[in-house]
Order: structure tokens, then C-alpha cells, then sequence
């Protein structure tokens, strides 16, 4: 029996095993929204799996995809929501899948196959050895629950060194960080098994969002870090935790009015086709695309106005990730950088109404220092067609592209 098949397997299978491999993959609605409704999704060809014993053990989908700029097209094929039941890891059923995945992008003519990667990944490294190029995507993170954040991701950047096990043994619940909205011990940011018995006393010093923030910027970096300064210098000058919602720019403020909707008049969608252009490389915004990115499950819609007309618009969607729930800023346009800034601000003031502990954006714009980088995130590709131009390397990225 052939290792893979080809097609779509019975949804809640494939539900069930992608919430397995990614905790707070989503239900049913976000099935529903990013393969049935996805723009020319091809259920019996753009899907592969395996089974063992009448059950889904494996299973990867093809999302085809076009990057154009003014005068140039790329077909792309994102490999994505790859998942391997544990019972069956070290079956080769993961290589199998790749194999057959971009041998069947390369019949189907694509110029590129494409993954999006952490750097900490098995497959960001196994990539790498099979001579795919990458680079990095320009993600920006805003903690608005640093205690929940840091419990959920320090162990991502905090290096696996057992020098640091032995600090967390030994000081793991005598040294906590206090921030904005409640303190987190080390032992409970590096997730370690507490020892037997009562909690020592604990002490630790107070850190504002600023800090947390520069301090996930040096995690993420290349470039030689100095955390400890960067704490202690967040102690001795400790600042407010967060800045107030819409008080980045009081002069655009003025000029621009913001308003969220659920749902968008058919002028107002014509108004927002016309936000994009064709002069910069990005992943295909036809409008068959633009009404996909407004049918996100639960997402909020935020429109900038000028008085005139829309010169931006941004969609934030509702993630769970653990115990976290993220707020996406799947797409966002604007015309000027001000229009940018009004949008960020309404959207601050929008994720602390819904209750996100995070928020996440795919941006080079320059962001407040409340924002912190995290250059983890990248995008990988092999060329399948060496005589077509690599827009990847250079193309406007959001997290819609992503998901």
C-alpha cells in the first residue's frame, strides 16, 4: 500500500490530529474558513495523508498560491499543516509526505515550494540540509498579559542549556520577575517540575511591559546580549507598564477617524480593493483574496477614514494557543505611516476589550517600545523553476499568508 494518498480525509480526523500538533489549532469554523472557503481549494489533489489501522497517522495540505508585483508572477505552493500521529513518528511517513508534495507541486508547474518556519524547528534545520533558502519575516509581538506570556513563551527563546536547569533548581521559586499583571516565577517561565513541599519565599525585582519587551528583543537576537543589564536597568527606572490606548499621535488622531465593524458594505469593500497596488512584490490580494482575508471567524474589521474615503483597514482574528488567546493582525493597509499608527492604536484598545493576552503582526514599520521583535519566524522555499524571478525573497508578508 502506497505510503501517501492523495485527498481530503474525513474533516474531523484531520481537525483532531492538527489540534494535536498544534495546540489551539482551531474547530470546526476555522476548518470550514481555510479549506472550504479558501479561493480554488481543490479538496481531491491539494491534500495528502497517511493512515495505519483504518486511522489518520499523517497529513499535509498544499496551498496554492500566487506572488506578483507590477508586471511579474510567481506560482508558489505553501507546504502546510503538516502533522504526524506520535504513535507512528520514525515511519518515514513525514519524508514521505514531503516527497510526494513537491513532486506533485513541481508536475502541477509551480515555480517555488514554500514553508513558513521557526528557527528552532526540526524542519526549519532539515530545510536548510536539503539546500532551501530563507529569510526572515519581520514579526512583532505586543505582550498585553506579561505574567500568562511569559509562562507560555520564554522556554521558546531561553536557550536549552543545562546550566540553566541547574539555576531553576536551584533558585526556580526563590526569584520571580513581577510584571504589570502579576509575578511569574523562573521555574514557572522555564516550565521545570516544581519540587516537593511548601514554596519557598520568593523575591524578584518589578519590570515594566518596556523591559519585557527589550528583553525579548535580545532573547531573539543574533547580535551579542546583555539581558541582565537590560533587567536591571527596568528596575532601577521602572515605568508605567503600559502606555494609555490612543496616545501614540494626538496630531492624526485629528485627521483620521477609526471605526470596527463585523461586516462591510459592498462600497466600502470597493474602497479597500483600492488600498492595494501592484508597484510592491506580495502574496496575490485579488479580490476574490480580500473577501477570504474579512471572512476570518470572529475576526473584527477596523477601517481609517480620512473624511473622504478609506485609506486603511486592518482584520484582527481570535487565536488560542494553550492557555493564551492572540489577537492577529491577519492584514493590515495603510496609506501614510500616521494611518498606521491610528490603525495600531484602535487596535490596542480593541485587543484589551476582547480579552487577548498577545497580539502579533508581520511588519517593517517602525513600532512604539512597548512592541518587541521576534526574528524567529522565516520563510523557506526551493526553486523548481531556476529561470523565473524569486519574488519571494523580497514580498510583502502578512500573517494572513501564514495561517
Amino acid at each position: 500500500m502506497r505510503r501517501t494518498q492523495q485527498g481530503l480525509p474525513q474533516h474531523a480526523e484531520v481537525i483532531s490530529l492538527l489540534n494535536d500538533a498544534y495546540d489551539g489549532w482551531g474547530g470546526q469554523s476555522y476548518f470550514h474558513w481555510k479549506y472550504e472557503q479558501y479561493p480554488a481549494f481543490d479538496p481531491d489533489t491539494q491534500a495528502f495523508y497517511s493512515s495505519r489501522d483504518g486511522e489518520l497517522a499523517a497529513f499535509r495540505r498544499v496551498f496554492a498560491k500566487e506572488v506578483v508585483d507590477e508586471s511579474r508572477t510567481n506560482t508558489v505552493f505553501v507546504l502546510g499543516d503538516t502533522a504526524v500521529d506520535p504513535a507512528h513518528r520514525g515511519e518515514g511517513l513525514y519524508s514521505a509526505l514531503h516527497t510526494d508534495t513537491v513532486a506533485f507541486s513541481e508536475r502541477q508547474g509551480a515555480d517555488r515550494v514554500s514553508t513558513f518556519n521557526r528557527k528552532t524547528n526540526l524542519t526549519f534545520e532539515a530545510n536548510r540540509d536539503r539546500g532551501w533558502q530563507y529569510r526572515e519575516l519581520p514579526l512583532k509581538i505586543r505582550l498585553l498579559s506579561p505574567d500568562r506570556v511569559l509562562r507560555a513563551y520564554t522556554d521558546l527563546v531561553v536557550p536549552d542549556l543545562p546550566a540553566i536547569e541547574t539555576i531553576t533548581e536551584w533558585l526556580g521559586d526563590r526569584l520571580h520577575i513581577r510584571t504589570s499583571n502579576g509575578p511569574v516565577s523562573v521555574r514557572d517561565c522555564l516550565h521545570t517540575e516544581p519540587p516537593t513541599g511548601p514554596r519557598p519565599q520568593s523575591i524578584g525585582p518589578a519590570v515594566s511591559d518596556r523591559t519585557l519587551a527589550q528583553l525579548i528583543d535580545l532573547a531573539c537576537s543574533t547580535g551579542p546580549i546583555d539581558p541582565l543589564s537590560t533587567l536591571l536597568e527596568g528596575w532601577l527606572h521602572p515605568q508605567n507598564g503600559s502606555r494609555a490606548t490612543g496616545s501614540r499621535s494626538a496630531a492624526a488622531n485629528t485627521a483620521y477617524q477609526c471605526h470596527r465593524t463585523r461586516k462591510i458594505s459592498a462600497s466600502e469593500f470597493d474602497e479597500i480593493v483600492d488600498l492595494y497596488d501592484d508597484q510592491t512584490a506580495s502574496f496575490r490580494r485579488a479580490p476574490v483574496d480580500i473577501r477570504h482575508i474579512l471572512q476570518y471567524p470572529d475576526c473584527d474589521i477596523v477601517l481609517a477614514t480620512d473624511g473622504q474615503g478609506c485609506v486603511g483597514y486592518a482584520v484582527v482574528g481570535p487565536r488560542s494557543n494553550g492557555e493564551l488567546r492572540e489577537g492577529r493582525i491577519l492584514e493590515l493597509r495603510a496609506d501614510c505611516s500616521a494611518v498606521f499608527e491610528v490603525l495600531i492604536d484602535e487596535i490596542e484598545q480593541l485587543a484589551v476589550e476582547r480579552g487577548y493576552d498577545i497580539l502579533l503582526v508581520f511588519t517593517d514599520r517602525p513600532m512604539d517600545e512597548l512592541w518587541a521583535s521576534v526574528d524567529q519566524q522565516v520563510i523557506m522555499w526551493r526553486d523548481l523553476d531556476t529561470t523565473s524571478p524569486p519574488l519571494v525573497e523580497s514580498c510583502e508578508i502578512s500573517l494572513y499568508d501564514v495561517v
